[in-house]
């Protein structure tokens, strides 16, 4: 994965985020993101954005990661020109830390079941 602190901004933006195939369908993935959200305590004035594939927004848009599509307005021009030419979707978290820690230590809880 690919975090990028944008401090102008007050945006953190996931820019890539892989998981290698050997490692899918263990709950690697969502442990990730929760970590990721759950770190965001330590930018709370900041939003989280990822720019997904088309094809892995399924993935981001599953309820549990509390992911939005972003709007329009709130997008800069090249992220506008990315979705209009690169196959790319833009997505706004709006969930809370405390929510993905949570959401991490069940993860936690469940892989060692």
């Amino acid at each position: 994965s690919i975090i990028h602190v944008d401090h102008a901004l007050k945006r953190v933006n996931i820019d890539m985020f892989a998981v290698d195939q050997v490692w899918r369908g263990n709950g690697f993935a969502s442990m990730m993101v929760f970590l990721i959200q759950f770190r965001m305590v330590f930018h709370s004035k900041y939003d989280l954005f990822v720019c997904a594939a088309t094809s892995a927004v399924p993935f981001w848009i599953n309820k549990k990661y509390a992911f939005h599509m972003a709007h329009k307005g709130i997008l800069q021009q090249h992220e506008l020109l990315d979705e209009k030419s690169g196959n790319t979707k833009h997505l706004l978290w709006n969930g809370a830390p405390m929510q993905a820690k949570y959401a991490l230590l069940r993860c936690f809880v469940q892989s060692e079941t």
